[in-house]
């Protein structure tokens, strides 16, 4: 089974009187997060008789969080992104034992995003050098040997699952008019 997290951009703030009536912050955030765990699960119990689920893969797909390439970013964010980070990190560790107590095995591939990129300016060489390849490690770093953690840093990393293989990436690079018209 794969299950896709992404774009949580934790801990980022939405006033909804600026945005139209959408409210966001680090408590709806870690909500969702809930959320997907429970549903995940949820979807592997409803199918287990017809579909045994030997193995979940989740792969992170980066801007779990917000950082601060916008100057906005910087000023709203609810936490600084050291101590954004460790929340995150623990929050993806909390969802792993949940789902390795449902899955004989249960594996995350995290992969870094654009927002918490270490400049404000994108970069092409090195993207993996960024807040969440440090999010990725520290993961890894708790989740010991109670499930894995891959932490790859190329821009499209090609994982096995199922016997097929599967391009895992944030995306940030891919534009509308460039490979076959992929948005």
């Amino acid at each position: 089974m794969l299950a896709l997290v992404s774009d949580a951009h934790y801990p980022e703030v939405v006033d909804p009187r600026a945005a139209f009536g959408v409210k966001y912050d680090g408590d709806i955030c870690m909500r969702r997060l809930e959320y997907l765990r429970n549903k995940v699960i949820r979807y592997r119990d409803l199918r287990a008789t017809s579909y045994p689920t030997q193995k979940l893969t989740v792969a992170v797909n980066g801007d779990m969080l917000s950082g601060n390439i916008h100057e906005e970013l910087e000023v709203t964010n609810e936490l600084p992104i050291g101590e954004a980070l460790v929340k995150m990190a623990y929050a993806l560790f909390d969802m792993g034992i949940a789902f390795a107590s449902s899955f004989p095995e249960v594996e995350f591939v995290v992969m870094p995003g654009n927002h918490p990129r270490l400049t404000k300016k994108p970069r092409m060489k090195d993207k993996w050098n960024n807040w969440e390849w440090v999010l990725g490690q520290f993961l890894a770093g708790l989740a010991g040997d109670r499930f894995k953690v891959t932490v790859p840093k190329d821009l499209v990393y090609v994982h096995p699952i199922f016997g097929q293989k599967i391009g895992i990436t944030h995306g940030d690079g891919v534009k509308s008019a460039s490979f076959a018209g992929i948005p």
